[in-house]
């Protein structure tokens, strides 16, 4: 074989391995409300990659490669605290009110000072390091929040903020160090550097992970992420009721995600109260994966609102519910069909009681006692449909009327009163 072939060979391989390098997606544990995830070891057209939805790769200027990384992923980069940055001319918060920010970082030295690790935008909006000692900070243009490293080992850096009850918290390693109640700013175009602000402060250490999500972090997902203790809640939906008749229905449910379950029991809550306060708690069944599943409902009042939801119980403590439906039963169809007030029944009424009115007439007129029997007759299918309508009591009363007009017409010595 000559060497052009092998030559080619050697290049064809080379180039595969490259691909599948490249392919290797690296996700972060948690991957709800995740914008960008960087494992710090895949690069996609010599940038880092960004596995996330934003798809913000980074440029990078000086940082090198190595595989000692802190344990998260295949390798890492180390910034020389010098000169060394990555970008993208876009800021992952631009938009983003909630986030947490996820790092697993180790610096050079741990009495660096005044240094940036992430820039969003702008220097006052930024984590910092060192500006207080050996401390990872949050600032928007005033410091807010801090988590203190006490050695140049490898730690999990995780901040949280929740703009709607305007928290921020700091974790280390999964153990939570800070809560402070601030309105906290990190949206806004620009940049988006890690090891600097810019052109100065460059901070100088190992960055493994770095992980960016559009919402705050519960406290399990930040264990997930630093101890790969992932207890993630299953997802489920409520469905519409469907086939609903006077008594009876069928709710509907969706588990779309298992969390971290390996098997999920799924039910529903089903009541009367908007709020589900004092509603039965109905367990439908365990699944070991996703998927529809409903409840048959009977016994049900005619008339009457409802309301019920889908709820979903996995192992390691793990729960999630879905959001509160309601529904009206139907009206229950009687004798006189599933509306007494219905235009039909409302004429068939008006009819009779001309009927009885002009046999009335007619009686009294012509001295011939059967056409008041005959009005009995039609008061008493007017009763009837008022029995449908009102109930006994106004039935009872147009009975009474109808016995009185037969009476009337009940001939007497034996013979018709002509």
């Amino acid at each position: 074989m000559n060497r052009g072939i092998l030559f080619g060979l050697a290049l064809s391989v080379g180039i595969l391995i490259l691909l599948s390098a490249e392919g290797s997606a690296t996700y972060p544990p948690v991957t709800s409300g995740n914008i960008d995830a960087y494992d710090m070891s895949t690069l996609s057209a010599g940038k880092v990659k960004d596995f996330g939805p934003s798809a913000l790769d980074l440029t990078i200027s000086g940082p090198s490669s190595t595989s000692t990384a802190c344990g998260g992923s295949a390798g890492a980069y180390v910034f020389n605290g010098v000169t060394d940055k990555m970008s993208n001319t876009a800021s992952p918060l631009a938009s983003a009110t909630s986030w947490s920010i996820a790092f697993h970082a180790k610096p050079t030295l741990l009495s660096e000072v005044n240094t940036y690790l992430l820039t969003f935008g702008a220097g006052s909006r930024a984590v910092l390091y060192g500006y207080h000692t050996n401390q990872y900070e949050i600032y928007d243009g005033s410091f807010k929040a801090s988590t203190t490293i006490a050695n140049t080992d490898c730690h999990w850096i995780i901040f949280t903020y929740d703009s709607g009850a305007t928290t921020l918290k700091s974790y280390l390693d999964g153990t939570q160090i800070t809560t402070t109640n601030t309105v906290v700013t990190l949206s806004g175009t620009g940049t988006f550097y890690v090891g600097t602000s810019g052109s100065a402060d460059f901070w100088g250490g190992t960055l493994d992970e770095l992980y960016i999500y559009n919402r705050a972090l519960t406290a399990p997902e930040v264990d997930c992420i630093s101890n790969n203790v992932c207890t993630q809640n299953p997802v489920v939906t409520t469905g519409e009721g469907t086939i609903i008749t006077c008594s009876t229905t069928i709710v509907n449910g969706n588990l779309s995600s298992m969390g971290s379950s390996t098997s999920v029991t799924v039910g529903f809550q089903f009541g009367v109260s908007p709020t589900l306060s004092g509603a039965d708690n109905i367990t439908v069944e365990t699944r070991n994966s996703t998927g529809t599943f409903s409840l048959n409902k009977s016994g049900l009042a005619e008339s009457t609102f409802y309301y019920f939801r889908a709820w979903a119980n996995g192992t390691n403590a793990t729960y999630a519910q879905g959001a509160i439906l309601y529904f009206q039963t139907l009206a229950c169809p009687t004798i006189c069909g599933s509306d007494p007030y219905s235009p039909s029944n409302l004429w068939s009424v008006g009819f009779l009681i001309g009927v009885a009115v002009v046999l009335a007439v007619m009686g009294g007129a012509t001295h011939n006692r059967l056409f008041f029997i005959l009005s009995g007759i039609a008061i008493f299918f007017i009763a009837f449909y008022s029995g449908c309508m009102g109930g006994l009591v106004p039935a009872s009363l147009v009975v009474v009327v109808g016995m009185f007009a037969i009476l009337e017409g009940i001939p007497y010595k034996g013979e018709w009163k002509k």
